[in-house]
């Protein structure tokens, strides 16, 4: 992919986390890094932040459930700088709550984030980068999408869309003889404020899952490992290799006996204190 100096990225849901992970990351090659999210003010932090460090930014508030701004966000970045070489489909959310207590629009609200946010930003970027005859096009999945956590139904269901989507994206792409590439971004534990937004003050629902996430990989380590990845054409895109294993078990126990194994956990121990949470 050679991404690098001139290339031009869009990361959405950039304002902090994994997304501002990603951009710098971006930045660091020397790219003219577009950052969006729907917190301005965070947003606006994180920008001057990658611009105090050097590197090329710019904040523009875009909520991506909106297929209208997402096109306009295309049809700016197009203008404003010429091209598009990689965008980053990364905003996101989950909720935390047993299944029978969520709503329609519970669903229709983490859906519509992880699911139609990433098909806005296909839908607004393919056709562009197919007519320049380059580009890549990521998403943020989990590694959610191959075993289901408790009490995040639509996450895990959003979560495992994206995989789907984005190998029918790289799939027809390729038998249409286009330059474009594409891939998908399956984290494992991050460490950033998703779970502590998705709980808010709530302690009745697993409180230890609180700061569980806030315990992973640091998020420009992960941001490194999304764009080197990217660099080497690499499609499915993992940030912890130590999460294989339980994978491989559940997929052994749905090829052999049809079970689906409710107590096969993460190896949280081994995940938190392996020195996964240090900074590149």
């Amino acid at each position: 992919m050679n991404l690098g100096i001139g290339g031009v990225a869009v990361v959405t849901g950039a304002a902090g986390g994994l997304g501002l992970g990603i951009a710098r990351a971006a930045a660091n090659r020397g790219m003219q890094v577009v950052l969006t999210d729907v917190d301005g003010e965070r947003l606006a932090d994180a920008a001057a932040h990658l611009t105090d460090q050097g590197g090329r930014a710019v904040a523009l508030v875009v909520d991506v459930t909106d297929a209208n701004a997402m096109s306009d966000l295309a049809e700016f970045v197009t203008a404003e700088f010429g091209r598009v070489d990689l965008v980053c489909n990364n905003a996101g959310m989950t909720l935390v709550r047993p299944v029978h207590e969520l709503t329609g629009e519970d669903w229709r609200r983490v859906v519509d984030l992880n699911l139609y946010g990433v098909v806005n930003g296909v839908t607004a970027f393919l056709p562009k980068m197919m007519d320049q005859g380059s580009g890549h096009l990521n998403a943020t999945a989990s590694v959610n999408a191959f075993k289901s956590d408790l009490f995040q139904a639509p996450y895990n269901a959003s979560k495992a869309a994206v995989p789907a989507m984005m190998e029918s994206v790289l799939m027809d792409l390729r038998e249409l003889g286009s330059a474009v590439t594409a891939s998908v971004l399956c984290p494992g534990p991050i460490a950033t404020d998703i779970m502590q937004r998705a709980l808010g003050d709530d302690e009745t629902t697993r409180e230890e899952v609180h700061g569980l996430l806030n315990q992973g990989m640091h998020p420009d380590a992960a941001g490194e490992i999304t764009i080197s990845a990217i660099d080497e054409g690499k499609f499915w895109i993992f940030t912890h290799p130590i999460l294989y294993d339980t994978i491989r078990v559940k997929n052994d126990n749905m090829m052999s006996d049809g079970s689906l194994q409710t107590d096969l956990e993460w190896p949280w121990e081994e995940i938190l204190t392996g020195g996964e949470a240090e900074s590149p």
